[in-house]
């Protein structure tokens, strides 16, 4: 696996390690907790953006699993291929659990729940593909309504608009992608410190990201 380390006085200065543990039957790539927090993010939010804002913001006081980014696979496809690594991480015992899902990938909130039974403080879609996860889901998914505070984020061209299993709405007044402006960034990391955390600021401790 390759294990990213954020850099502490420039985030987008990295530089990559080799980290591998051998399984019988598949390697699985392991995130060391090194704070209290950890984010499951979309890649392309993280590493493929041209700002990298999201990276910029949330480098501070949170480890980062990054989904890695496919076109061709569905989210449960996806959600059973990290499921093995990101269940070494709901298990080393971190405070909040946070999900920032960008399109397809907002899905598998609801996924990985369904299928395993992970549960986040809260959540954040940007730009999610699906207009009501109770038509895919069913009635199981209201208990991650219960559970999870998902803030849902969508672009003034984006078809898909309010959530109704969102705790927030917001609509971003830009026909920007969120991989090339800074605005999501921004408003994610809001809702995440003030509302998710209950705080005013992070401290500036670095953790480590790694796609997993």
């Amino acid at each position: 696996m390759t294990q990213i380390t954020m850099d502490s006085q420039n985030p987008t200065n990295t530089r990559e390690t080799i980290n591998q543990m051998p399984n019988k039957s598949k390697d699985i790539k392991v995130l060391l907790k090194t704070q209290d927090n950890l984010i499951l993010g979309s890649e392309r939010l993280f590493t493929k953006s041209l700002t990298n804002s999201f990276t910029k913001l949330f480098a501070n006081e949170h480890d980062i699993a990054l989904i890695p980014y496919s076109n061709n696979k569905l989210s449960i496809e996806k959600t059973n291929d990290i499921y093995p690594s990101l269940k070494n991480s709901f298990e080393s015992g971190y405070d909040k659990k946070i999900f920032i899902g960008h399109g397809q990938d907002c899905e598998m909130l609801f996924d990985l729940y369904v299928n395993y039974g992970f549960t986040f403080d809260g959540a954040v879609f940007i730009n999610n593909l699906r207009e009501d996860q109770e038509k895919v889901y069913g009635n199981t998914v209201k208990s991650v309504y219960d559970k999870t505070k998902i803030y849902n984020l969508y672009g003034k061209s984006f078809k898909y608009g309010p959530l109704a299993c969102a705790h927030v709405n917001q609509l971003i007044p830009t026909l920007i992608s969120p991989l090339t402006t800074q605005r999501y960034a921004q408003e994610a990391y809001g809702v995440v410190l003030y509302d998710i955390h209950e705080k005013t600021y992070l401290n500036d401790t670095k953790g480590k990201m790694a796609l997993i």
